[in-house]
């Protein structure tokens, strides 16, 4: 299988917009085995609803029927289509998700609702490089804005590299777009936030390869 198209496409996904019964036709069973564990119905149902995009997603431009995409996982569990010569990352809120697609190098995605800030007051210590807390506001609501964006970027940044949280995020630290550490590859990627198409209440983080074109919303 071979990815058309070219660059770094990014796809905002509303659940309000995909129809469930379309959503569970068009995932694996073990897909929708995963889903069926999760407690509430609202949470299954939004499960199901953004991987049937991710899917179709995927499956429009590799040119295979969503439901027949092999989707397999890495070491830390980050999704990946064997052969497939794209790499793509998902992340989702309540109420919108973020599909990143890219056939120019690894990449890696996060979105948070701005107001998700407030509950990181307290938290620096487990996610923040000592550097990153000094240097962060004594405001209360300055700070929590500073902490949204710092954690979205990490997660960003740790996706891409295909090891997600399991990587001390305290490790790392963000300084403008660009993130350093002690894991290797880190310093080859490049930070952005691209505004989100009609939405102001929730933050992004783009994690693309410095040499990649810059992240595009698909029309």
């Amino acid at each position: 299988m071979n990815g058309d198209g070219s660059g770094v496409t990014l796809h905002a996904i509303d659940p309000a917009g995909v129809d469930l019964a379309e959503a569970m036709a068009g995932v694996s069973d073990d897909e929708r085995a995963r889903a069926a564990r999760l407690v509430f119905q609202e949470d299954r149902e939004r499960w199901l609803k953004y991987r049937a995009a991710l899917r179709r997603i995927l499956g429009a431009r590799l040119g295979v029927e969503p439901r027949e995409l092999p989707l397999s996982l890495g070491e830390h569990g980050k999704p990946y289509v064997p052969g497939g010569g794209i790499d793509f990352n998902l992340s989702h809120s309540d109420r919108l998700a973020v599909v990143i697609v890219s056939c120019t190098g690894v990449v890696g995605v996060d979105i948070e609702p701005v107001s998700r800030g407030n509950s990181l007051l307290g938290c620096e210590a487990h996610f923040c490089h000592p550097r990153e807390i000094e240097e962060l506001s004594i405001d209360p609501q300055k700070r929590a804005d500073e902490l949204i964006h710092l954690w979205t970027a990490k997660e960003a940044g740790l996706k891409a590299m295909g090891t997600g949280m399991s990587q001390p995020p305290q490790e790392i630290r963000v300084t403008g777009d660009r993130w350093w550490g002690p894991l290797e590859g880190l310093d080859r990627l490049r930070l952005s936030r691209p505004p989100i198409p009609g939405n102001s209440d929730h933050v992004i983080a783009v994690a693309c390869e410095i040499d990649s074109p810059p992240p595009m919303w698909a029309e």
